[in-house]
């Protein structure tokens, strides 16, 4: 009997270590997406507005809120994710320490916000991109125009 409890506790023990190395690698793309959504303020603070066209400027707004919008879904997540983590370390310690179904729960939770996340990130970059395109295209036809001079 102890030897089928201590199999059960390196069972229970691997699935944690296993959860836990899995919010390990989400840390490390939280954090690659917390460093995009600051390139992507400075890219959008920065950026010579004068080159814009009025249109651009409504879109430039709504593109920053959405970037708004992605950056606290991602400080949310962040903490979420680190909290889930810290308790799954503390449960490699002592497996049975803590409520399994309610961090499972928390895991999974996570990994579905995580790719929502993904996913309004990929739009948010699309739609900066773009817009940033648009403006190298208009300096383009604005300093062609005038070599015409």
């Amino acid at each position: 009997m102890s030897t089928n409890k201590t199999l059960a506790v390196e069972e229970t023990a691997a699935v944690w270590q296993n959860l836990f190395r899995d919010t390990e690698r989400r840390t490390s793309e939280l954090q690659f997406y917390s460093d995009e959504i600051t390139f992507l303020k400075n890219l959008l603070d920065r950026y010579p507005l004068w080159l814009m066209e009025e249109e651009s400027l409504a879109t430039l707004q709504v593109v920053s809120a959405s970037l708004k919008k992605t950056e606290e879904s991602c400080k949310t997540l962040i903490f979420s994710n680190n909290s889930t983590r810290d308790r799954l370390g503390l449960l490699i310690e002592n497996p049975f320490a803590q409520d399994e179904y309610k961090i499972k729960s928390d895991f999974r939770s996570d990994g579905d916000k995580l790719e929502s996340l993904t996913v309004d990130m990929k739009s948010v970059k699309t739609e900066i991109f773009k817009l940033v395109e648009q403006c190298f295209r208009t300096e383009k036809a604005r300093k062609l125009i005038g070599n015409q001079k």
